[in-house]
């Protein structure tokens, strides 16, 4: 697993410069954050902070479904996932997701950017941008109702829905 310090003298730049690269920082370019994840995704960075229990967050992303709404399909899953959530001491997040969203930023990026451990996806489409990449994330995902079997990393839920 890389470190911080492996990213920065990969990149040869300070440890202080991918700190801020990773953790948000105001004072360096978007440029520079970016090729700071993307290097950290390249060599397999896990922010350990992110994996303390009280730190701990998952998020849950939705697309192409209603789910504010008490009669609409997705609020049931989504109160599902925020009672559990809260009950294991996650920190829980819904974030909507377009097609925009996802050629804007890089899924890998974005979870070690928000600090988040774990997703699940609810109305993904299997064309989306996001979709081949999560062929090679090792970032624990869970999609429903759509599979990518190539990718241990990745599980899917299915419903039979004739029946």
């Amino acid at each position: 697993m890389a470190t911080m310090k492996d990213i920065a003298d990969k990149l040869g730049i300070s440890l202080g410069t991918v700190s801020k690269g990773l953790n948000g920082g105001r004072d360096i370019s978007d440029d520079l954050r970016k090729t700071i994840l993307d290097t950290a995704v390249e060599m397999g960075y896990i922010n350990r902070k992110a994996l303390k229990i009280e730190r701990r967050k998952v998020v849950l992303f939705v697309e192409n479904m209603e789910y504010k709404d008490e009669d609409s399909f997705g609020y049931d899953i989504v109160m599902g996932f925020q009672k559990a959530s809260f009950s294991e001491k996650w920190n829980f997040s819904v974030i909507p997701i377009s097609h925009e969203f996802q050629e804007n930023n890089k899924y890998d990026n974005y979870m070690l950017q928000e600090g988040y451990s774990g997703a699940f996806f609810i109305g993904l489409s299997l064309d989306d941008p996001w979709t081949s990449q999560l062929r090679t994330t090792k970032i624990p995902t869970v999609l429903l109702d759509n599979a990518i079997e190539t990718n241990p990393n990745v599980s899917y839920v299915g419903t039979d829905s004739a029946e």
